[in-house]
């Protein structure tokens, strides 16, 4: 080979360059379709690594670098906004752009100037309508439905971005209502690429704070904003909730896949805050209407108690003057009655003293008679029976040193003394053995 013959790398590209040019001619775009593996920015420029989705597998993937200086990209990224979409890693595009060769890296890319938004758009319809029947399919539609909301939901969880018009729309209804609401807050964001998950994370969290109602706000915005409220991780973070969750998400026209699967859909974060209330408020007046119906029913009761009362009154009254008058009547008729039978009993009762004083003197004076001879027969025996009588005839009696009347040897003992009244004294003696061992 003849080195003279050799291109300069200068002009090897110079060779690519109008092999290109003679291909993809200068300011003629270049469509190209395939999934995004990775995009990147810095200084406001966009940097996107596509690859073929037919080859989005294989171990070195094709890829093709992209650019999209921010002079193009502010434009683009306006019209994506404006469609409600947001470019993520994975996503499927269709791009227009110029074919640039990087000399200074010998790096072939494509300089973006457009995205396909009829395709773009398509691609995120498609998603969402598989996304929808796939939850259909699960049953997650009707999940979140099937608890039951408490009639009077005074702890209410909120996800939501703090301080901003959504949540501060939401809590004003709570505020301004005469209800004493406890809120259990976790912030969060609410768009961008890290809302889904976040989002899901903080109804998660909620569950674990016994609250009565779980509910998700977030203000107006463009369909690129309210992107994350059609994602499958918030979805599915509402479907497999253990409490009711409320959404009131943008304007009244948006609607999102968390808005059907929640247990209620409000249009705005207002009317969330507003249909929280009326649920309290419904409640109370029920309260209210049930406490004044006790309220005239125990009236009425108690006016036809105070009317039976009265007729009771009325009919004691009389019932007891007629008693009276019965009575007086029959006092009437036997104080009339009483002078002549209480003469008629005095001198009944006087004729009965005469006799029966006629009959009490001698029968006093028999009974006298019968118990002083008694007595007398009582004396008689008495004197009969006198021990001093007895100690005169010649008797003694014999006691032991204790006192105990002495009747025969068994009641003395050897050594022991005897005292032995006579008639006109005692005498006092010991006990001793004989020769033969006998008491003496």
């Amino acid at each position: 080979m003849d080195p003279s013959s050799a291109l300069s790398v200068t002009e090897l590209y110079d060779e690519l360059s109008a092999a290109i040019g003679e291909v993809f001619p200068a300011r003629s775009l270049v469509w190209v379709r395939g999934d995004i593996q990775k995009i990147s920015e810095s200084r406001g420029h966009r940097y996107i690594d596509l690859v073929d989705p037919d080859k989005a597998d294989d171990r070195w993937p094709t890829k093709l670098s992209l650019k999209c200086w921010k002079t193009t990209w502010d434009g683009i990224s306006r019209e994506l906004e404006s469609h409600g979409v947001a470019l993520t890693d994975g996503m499927s595009v269709v791009v227009g752009g110029e074919v640039d060769l990087f000399r200074a890296r010998g790096e072939l890319s494509l300089n973006v100037k457009k995205i396909a938004m009829e395709s773009l758009l398509g691609r995120l319809a498609i998603d969402r309508a598989k996304l929808v029947v796939q939850l259909q399919k699960e049953g997650l539609f009707e999940a979140n439905r099937a608890l039951e909301t408490p009639q009077v939901p005074l702890h209410v969880g909120l996800v939501a971005s703090w301080d901003t018009e959504g949540c501060n729309d939401f809590l004003g209804q709570l505020e301004n209502s005469p209800f004493a609401f406890r809120v259990s807050h976790v912030q969060t964001s609410v768009q961008g690429g890290d809302a889904p998950e976040a989002i899901a994370r903080a109804l998660q969290r909620l569950e674990s704070e016994a609250v009565d109602l779980i509910v998700l706000v977030r203000g107006g915005g463009s369909k690129g904003d309210l992107a994350a409220f059609d994602s499958e991780p918030v979805a599915r973070a509402i479907a497999r909730a253990r409490v009711a969750v409320w959404t009131g998400i943008g304007h009244s026209g948006d609607r999102s896949i968390a808005d059907d699967v929640a247990s209620f859909a409000a249009i705005t974060p207002t009317a969330c805050g507003h249909a929280v209330v009326s649920r309290v408020g419904a409640y109370a007046q029920g309260v209210s209407q049930a406490a004044l119906q006790i309220a005239d029913e125990s009236l009425r009761i108690t006016a036809s108690i105070g009317e039976e009362q009265a007729r009771a009154r009325r009919l004691l009254v009389a019932t007891a003057r007629a008693r009276l008058d019965e009575a007086q009547g029959r006092v009437t008729r036997t104080s009339e009655r009483l002078p002549p039978l209480a003469l008629e009993a005095t001198l009944s009762a006087r004729r009965n003293l005469g006799t029966i004083g006629m009959r009490v003197v001698p029968l006093a004076k028999a009974h006298l008679k019968h118990h002083a001879d008694h007595l007398e027969a009582v004396r008689r025996l008495c004197h009969a029976h006198d021990p001093s009588r007895l100690l005169a005839a010649g008797y003694s009696i014999t006691r032991n040193g204790d006192g105990a009347l002495v009747r025969g040897p068994e009641d003395v003992q050897a050594g022991g003394q005897l005292v032995t009244t006579v008639a006109g004294g005692r005498l006092i003696s010991r006990v001793e053995n004989d020769t033969e061992g006998e008491l003496t």
